[in-house]
């Protein structure tokens, strides 16, 4: 383990919101650490704050689609349990992605390590029994939702509520965003209504979204002429998924890399892939459609083990449908697209939509989540 002169921090990200979580954690820690050193799993995000990557992003959801993956995930798991074993950090510090990160949980416990957990599992909506075995491998729990913290407390388990990180990064984006240089930059005529159109951050959303994307476009082309439809192509993707979703383009919407947040800022609308972009959508106060399809078996096997009635966390949190929800055989191109075009025609399910935000982002407070995150790092490191 790292002496008095320096700080030795693993942190372990599987998917694009956590690789921009954990990097604005490793931010954070190295305002205050001078001396610390990162090392672990994740994307852009956490290689651009300093973080030495041993393992690429993994972001694989579905039950049945993992398996596709498990060399991948298998190689993955094997190098960090070899670099924690080899370097023994002050502080493991697990970022959402559970399957993965327990089984690193359970090896840093072997090695006698601090683990902190950053975004709990989703134990509220599925697999609630998993608490128990979470909290014997891990020493501090930061949770990011406030009904959250009694969950794991019951267990036993130090936990602590750290506020929702999008809140401010989100905030912050909106106090410096330009509308006319965003607009600009993205070749978006701000005389004209703009719909923004997430197919998903990883490569079997892509998949299984694409056919639904592009008949969307089509319709509300037909529909709709004058329409802006603007897709964001995520980091994380793959060149073969982005030259399918570049295929988009022929049918009449504009492609840009990133630009996410931007673009929610703009747009009149947003038709969304069920996920975080929904929270960031309704935060950004962009009216939402939300839309998901997993494979036959995945959503078989899934619905048996899922507790919450809604898909979107906008949705969970006021347990009420403030977004349309369209999930696996009702994810039909028209439904969505006549969903969207209600959105962007009338006024009454807009305010009402915006209001149901205004409460839910109430709720999520106004806390500065990665600063808080590191306070408890450093209490369990001990530092």
């Amino acid at each position: 383990m790292s002496n008095g002169s320096s700080h030795s921090v693993m942190i372990v990200a599987g998917e694009a919101s956590g690789d921009m979580h954990g990097a604005a954690l490793a931010r954070e820690l190295k305002s205050r650490y001078g001396n610390a050193s990162f090392f672990g799993m994740g994307g852009d995000a956490m290689k651009r704050e300093g973080v030495e990557l041993l393992a690429p992003l993994e972001p694989v959801v579905g039950l049945v689609e993992v398996i596709r993956h498990l060399g991948g995930i298998r190689r993955a798991l094997n190098a960090l349990k070899k670099a924690m074993s080899a370097r023994l950090p002050d502080l493991v510090v697990l970022v959402d992605y559970p399957d993965f990160n327990l089984r690193l949980a359970a090896h840093a416990k072997r090695l006698g390590l601090k683990v902190m957990y950053y975004i709990s599992p989703q134990v509220w909506a599925w697999r609630s029994g998993r608490v128990g075995k979470i909290a014997k491998l891990v020493d501090a729990m930061a949770v990011i939702l406030p009904f959250e913290r009694k969950i794991y407390e019951r267990a036993g388990l130090r936990t602590e509520y750290v506020g929702h990180p999008l809140v401010s990064a989100i905030e912050k984006a909106q106090t410096d965003f330009d509308p006319e240089k965003a607009a600009r930059e993205i070749g978006i005529d701000r005389s004209k209504s703009v719909l923004a159109l997430l197919p998903g951050s990883r490569r079997g959303e892509i998949d299984r979204h694409l056919g639904i994307v592009g008949d969307i476009v089509r319709i509300l082309r037909h529909r709709r002429p004058e329409l802006q439809i603007v897709i964001p192509v995520a980091s994380t993707l793959s060149t073969e998924s982005r030259a399918l979703i570049n295929a988009l383009a022929s049918g009449g919407a504009t492609i840009v890399e990133g630009r996410s947040w931007d673009l929610f800022q703009l747009a009149n609308a947003a038709v969304v892939a069920s996920g975080t972009s929904s929270l960031e959508s309704a935060l950004f106060g962009a009216p939402t459609v939300v839309y998901y399809r997993l494979s036959g078996l995945t959503y078989f096997i899934g619905r048996r083990l899922v507790s919450v009635k809604y898909a979107s966390l906008v949705n969970i949190m006021l347990n009420r449908p403030v977004i349309p929800e369209f999930i696996q055989d009702e994810a039909r191109p028209e439904a969505i697209a006549d969903a969207a075009l209600a959105l962007l025609d009338d006024t009454g399910r807009r305010s009402t939509m915006l209001a149901g935000f205004d409460e839910a982002r109430s709720m999520l407070g106004t806390h500065n989540a990665p600063s808080r995150a590191a306070d408890l790092a450093a209490e369990v490191a001990k530092w």
